[in-house]
C-alpha cells in the first residue's frame, strides 16, 4: 500500500518499545518480562508516516529491509508498512494491532473464552454482545471497565475489548476485532 506521505523510520531500542507499548501491557494484566523475551530475537522500528506505527522483523531479515526500502524508494514507493505491524502509536499513545495478540496471548492474563458461537460472530462485525455469565470462560477475575483479550472457545483471537459487568451479565464492548480488517482496515 502507499502511503499519503514518504516514509521515515528509526529503530528503537527494547527499553524504548517497552515505554511505548507499557499501558497496553498494564491494561490487559501482562508479564512485562516475559513479554520482553518475545522480542529478544526481533528487530524494533518506530515507522512514521500518516501515522506512527511499531513494527518488528526478525533479526535474521534486518539486512534485508534497507535494501527492500531502497530499491521501493527507486522507484518512487513508499509503503506505510513493510513488517509485522503490532502497535499503532496516536499522540503518544499506544493501541495494539490485531498481530499483537499474538504475543500478549503469551502472557497476558485477562483472558475471555465465549462457548457462544452466534455472539464471537457478532463481535467479529464489531458489535457490543451481553453474555450471560455461564457462557464466559475468564483465567482472571472479571473486572468492571476492564480491558481483555477475546477468543472462542478454541483459542482463535477474537477481539480486545472492554468489560461492563451487568447484573446477570457481562457486556463486550470490541475496541479491535478480526473483521475490522475487511470492515474497514486501512
Amino acid at each position: 500500500m502507499q502511503a499519503k506521505k514518504k516514509l521515515d523510520y528509526r529503530r528503537i531500542s527494547l527499553d524504548e518499545f517497552l515505554s511505548i507499548v507499557e499501558q497496553i501491557l498494564k491494561s490487559y494484566n501482562c508479564d512485562n518480562l516475559r513479554f520482553s523475551q518475545l522480542f529478544k530475537d526481533k528487530e524494533i522500528f518506530l515507522f512514521s508516516s500518516s501515522f506512527d506505527q511499531i513494527e518488528v522483523f526478525s533479526s535474521k531479515n534486518y539486512d534485508k529491509l534497507n535494501e527492500i526500502l531502497t530499491k521501493l524508494r527507486e522507484v518512487d514507493l513508499y509503503p506505510y508498512s513493510i513488517g509485522e505491524p503490532i502497535a499503532k502509536v496516536v499522540k503518544g499513545k499506544a493501541y495494539p494491532l490485531l498481530l499483537m495478540s499474538e504475543y500478549l496471548s503469551q502472557v497476558c492474563k485477562n483472558k475471555i473464552f465465549l462457548n457462544n458461537s452466534k455472539l464471537v460472530e457478532k463481535l467479529t462485525y464489531g458489535k457490543s454482545v451481553l453474555i450471560n455469565f455461564r457462557d464466559v470462560k475468564a483465567t482472571c477475575e472479571l473486572t468492571d471497565n476492564k480491558k481483555y483479550l477475546i477468543y472462542s472457545e478454541d483459542g482463535i483471537f477474537v477481539a480486545f475489548a472492554r468489560v461492563k459487568i451487568k447484573k446477570k451479565f457481562i457486556e463486550i464492548i470490541p475496541d479491535l476485532d478480526i473483521g475490522w480488517y475487511l470492515r474497514e482496515g486501512k
